[in-house]
């Protein structure tokens, strides 16, 4: 049976890392590869909600967490004025522009939504997931 969890946050500036602390709870369910790159994300996306939306701060960000099987699925959604997501390659000289990119590098599927809010969803396929993410440093030489 799927888990779901929910949780609001209020549109200020500290959403992102309040957010971050409500993720803390998925610590035992989510390898911590899987958790980091979920953090990371989901920071992202509510920040560009607070960037980008056009929210005030009395309004709030909704992320939902939807566990189920080998999949965890994540919607970060705003009553925002919306936008249609198009490709970004931002390089070395931006200093903004990443939170996209790295929503399509570290996630399996993502994509937005737009009913009464706009939502930006994202999919992580756990044991895929796990498997890019580990590695092994070879042995450092000593000469």
């Amino acid at each position: 049976m799927p888990t779901k969890l929910e949780a609001r946050f209020n549109a200020g500036q500290e959403a992102p890392a309040a957010a971050r602390g409500w993720l803390r709870a998925l610590s035992k369910d989510l390898d911590p590869n899987v958790l980091d790159d979920i953090k990371l994300l989901v920071s992202e996306l509510v920040t560009n909600s607070l960037r980008h939306a056009r929210i005030r701060e009395q309004d709030h960000i909704t992320v939902t967490i939807i566990m189920s099987g080998d999949r965890v699925r994540v919607r970060v959604c705003d009553r925002g004025i919306g936008f249609v997501p198009h490709p970004v390659v931002p390089t070395i000289y931006t200093s903004g522009g990443w939170g996209l990119y790295f929503v399509g590098r570290l996630s399996d599927r993502w994509g937005v939504s737009r009913d009464r809010a706009t939502c930006v969803w994202f999919e992580v396929d756990r044991a895929s997931h796990t498997a890019k993410r580990t590695w092994k440093m070879s042995p450092s030489r000593t000469t």
